[in-house]
């Protein structure tokens, strides 16, 4: 028996193990996250600056002409136009620090952003399916657990509470037979893609800021969803909107903390904790230090109220 497997308990599961597990991921969306988390650590550290790369732009004409700049190759994203989402590959001929390195980017407009994401993913998935059956597996039975240690799901009656670990249980089990060989995990392919909905596709500079900008172009990032969900009412909705005349939106620490954070807390001992942990993924310069001292102090505003908006750099 096949469940659709409930959507808050997935999210608030994959916080938890991120809290608690060294911002740990679900394996089949694990290499990705990395993947970009290291693409955008290197850049940073590179350069010692967060604006060392754009998160936005006003059109696809200045992404292009940034991407011919700095000699990026331009790609299709499978099953969709170049004129809704694309990905640009940092060649060996451009500069050191986006050589080899993948972005996808979407009209900030379009609502195919997330196929945009999957797509991508699914070209990088790492790992046999029969393994990852077998992980997946392990995963449903420990958030069973969790929902039955009232870890998550927290106010839920106790029926709905049962009911929805013995249907993680099942679905443990169902992993399990599709780990049997081969053949039966390619058949039961379609059950891992349910536990995509841990994963958010984030556009990296929110779309209500890029509101006077109607033909922009943004980066998009894989991220928690509820660390995502919260950023967004507690810090985006802060944010000041881009002017009609910005032609590039660059990175800041704020924005990147978005998409490091296992989980974005409401208060400011917490969000120091958060922005500790993401500090400290980094090989600090001066420059870089200083941008976080800035960084820390706005945040910490805005969570107490003595800030009331913040400004992200564009020109």
């Amino acid at each position: 028996m096949n469940f659709k497997l409930n959507r808050s308990a997935l999210v608030q599961y994959e916080e938890l193990v991120a809290v608690s597990k060294d911002n740990a991921r679900w394996s089949f969306l694990n290499y990705i996250y990395l993947q970009f988390q290291m693409s955008l650590l290197v850049a940073f550290e590179m350069s010692k600056t967060f604006r060392a790369l754009p998160a936005a732009f006003k059109s696809q004409k200045e992404l292009l002409a940034w991407a011919d700049t700095k000699k990026q190759e331009i790609c299709p994203i499978p099953g969709l136009s170049k004129t809704q989402a694309l990905i640009t590959i940092g060649s060996k001929e451009g500069c050191e620090l986006l050589r080899g390195q993948q972005f996808v980017w979407v009209r900030a407009k379009s609502n195919l952003y997330r196929n945009a994401i999957i797509a991508w993913i699914n070209t990088h998935r790492s790992t046999s399916l029969l393994e990852h059956h077998k992980l997946a597996a392990e995963y449903c039975t420990g958030l069973a657990r969790a929902l039955e240690a009232k870890d998550i799901r927290k106010n839920i009656s106790d029926a709905k509470r049962k009911r929805l670990s013995q249907e993680f249980h099942q679905q443990a089990s169902n992993f399990m037979d599709a780990a049997q060989s081969q053949q039966t995990a390619i058949k039961s392919a379609h059950l891992l893609f349910q536990l995509d909905q841990t994963l958010d596709a984030d556009h990296v500079i929110n779309r209500k800021s890029l509101n006077k900008l109607p033909e922009a172009w943004v980066m998009i990032a894989p991220v928690i969803s509820g660390a995502n969900q919260s950023f967004g009412r507690l810090i985006e909705a802060k944010a000041t909107k881009f002017l009609p005349d910005t032609e590039v939106i660059y990175f800041d620490a704020i924005t990147t903390l978005k998409l490091f954070a296992p989980t974005m807390p409401s208060c400011p001992k917490k969000a120091n904790a958060i922005f500790d942990s993401f500090e400290q993924r980094f090989q600090t310069s001066v420059e870089l230090n200083q941008e976080f001292i800035r960084a820390r102090a706005t945040l910490t505003g805005l969570l107490d109220g003595t800030v009331a908006d913040f400004f992200r750099a564009g020109n």
